[in-house]
């Protein structure tokens, strides 16, 4: 089973300082904006840091600029933009200016919208896959999704591995086990009755174990024939890890997430991250996965690691408080917590942050059709999450004539010379550029058709 509801959002004050308000929309669901009911109001689109596009404006009780699509609805009467059917293209940084009836600038708001898509096709596998042990493994559709047990409506939330996704249990375990997953904007659930594994794996004992003896004894072999080779590798990854860093993604946390109001930080999937954590005595890093309910996944305190990651790929350095993850995952997509504590024991902070890991821009390709006699389109595409267009033609910017979310660009048939597309997300970019020729003309057909009529006519070229 799964439910989701209709998200309604509100700005309000919370939303007024430089750090966006975060908030989560689902795929295909209407999504309700309730703007402040000023008499002026001015809805832009964050580009980059620098650039933006008014996507609109209201004033003196009319809509002067609308949003191009039409998914996209203003109620006057309420002052509520609202997206019939979100898209993951509407996810974005949004910039509200509002003021009221005598000029006085009542905003800026800043708002940072995700949309993400609901849980769903949630499915359970049952696997007695040794004497003493077996596996129950859930599975779902959905963006950011997180897992949850209970057996016979009691949480349970030992022996999970791979995220959550997988439960280990003893091969005489019973009972109704119950699957919950679940993201920002939905949830869903499957459930299965365990019975205990068949007697009949025991036949399959002196196997398995002539099988372990014999696995073990390769490992053994290659550990003793690799190991001083990934000894040299970590050493040689320590000593030139400090002069490295610069490249790749650093995040401090400081004082700007010391409110309830996270920070949002990205990260790129297969690259190293960085978490420069405050230099205090004792650390405590936890996963949010409810209101109530989240994991501690480190615990430092009097320069000892108490309880480290289970995740070999966190990895935490004692000696600058950094948290690092050698090669981040979309699963460390998610919200923390951070508990900070001085020398005599004193709480000296409360830090949270938004985790977003996307898959990094790559494949780009531009594509030239001359689709009429008119007008021929340029289209470009690329593989990456949350990915924006733009164009160069013969070098100068070009803002005009863009369809398909900046995808698409319509140009005169007419036209030629470079054209470039660049694609960028908040993680990488990339770019391509194609020479255009002119597009093969049809004057001829034309031409003859005309002189047919037996009519005079003129043509100019």
């Amino acid at each position: 089973s799964s439910s989701s509801s209709a998200g309604l959002i509100t700005v309000d004050d919370r939303c007024r300082s430089d750090q966006s308000c975060v908030f989560y929309g689902a795929v295909g669901r209407p999504l309700y904006l309730q703007l402040p009911k000023e008499d002026y109001l001015q809805l832009k689109k964050i580009n980059s840091g620098t650039t933006s596009d008014v996507v609109f404006l209201y004033r003196n009780k009319k809509i002067r600029i609308n949003h191009l699509d039409q998914r996209w609805e203003f109620n006057n009467e309420t002052k509520t933009m609202i997206i019939t059917r979100a898209e993951k293209e509407d996810s974005g940084r949004y910039r509200l200016d509002s003021f009221n009836s005598t000029g006085f600038n009542t905003g800026p708001y800043s708002l940072h919208l995700i949309i993400e898509a609901g849980v769903s096709s949630v499915k359970m596998t049952n696997s007695c896959f040794s004497i003493t042990e077996r596996k129950v493994h859930c599975s779902s559709d959905g963006d950011q999704i997180q897992f949850s047990w209970t057996l016979d409506g009691i949480p349970h939330n030992q022996n999970l591995t791979d995220g959550n996704q997988t439960l280990l249990l003893g091969e005489r375990s019973t009972g109704n086990f119950t699957c919950t997953v679940k993201n920002h904007v939905s949830n869903g659930s499957a459930t299965v009755i365990i019975e205990p594994c068949p007697e009949a794996l025991l036949l399959w004992f002196s196997l398995e174990m002539f099988v372990l003896v014999w696995v073990l004894e390769i490992i053994v072999l290659l550990a003793l024939l690799g190991g001083f080779h990934i000894y040299g590798r970590i050493f040689r990854k320590r000593s030139i890890k400090r002069n490295s860093r610069s490249a790749e993604s650093l995040i401090t946390v400081d004082d700007q997430c010391r409110s309830d109001q996270s920070c949002v930080f990205y990260g790129a999937v297969g690259r190293p991250l960085y978490l420069q954590l405050p230099d205090e005595e004792e650390l405590k890093l936890f996963t949010i996965k409810s209101d109530y309910y989240s994991d501690r996944i480190l615990h430092f305190k009097n320069k000892i690691i108490i309880g480290k990651p289970s995740d070999p790929r966190w990895e935490f350095n004692t000696e600058n408080k950094t948290m690092i993850i050698t090669r981040a995952e979309k699963k460390d997509s998610a919200r923390y917590r951070l508990h900070t504590y001085n020398s005599t024991g004193t709480n000296t902070g409360i830090y949270y942050l938004q985790l977003i890991i996307e898959a990094v821009v790559s494949s780009v390709e531009v594509m030239d059709s001359c689709s009429s006699i008119m007008e021929r389109r340029v289209n470009c595409s690329s593989d990456g999450d949350q990915i924006q267009f733009s164009w160069t033609l013969s070098g100068t910017t070009s803002g005009s004539r863009l369809t398909d979310g900046n995808q698409t660009l319509l140009l005169d048939k007419d036209y030629t010379g470079n054209v470039t597309c660049y694609v960028k997300n908040y993680v990488s970019s990339g770019s391509k550029t194609i020479e255009l020729q002119q597009c093969p003309g049809k004057i001829n057909l034309i031409f003859t058709e005309l002189i047919c009529t037996g009519e005079e006519l003129l043509y100019e070229l």
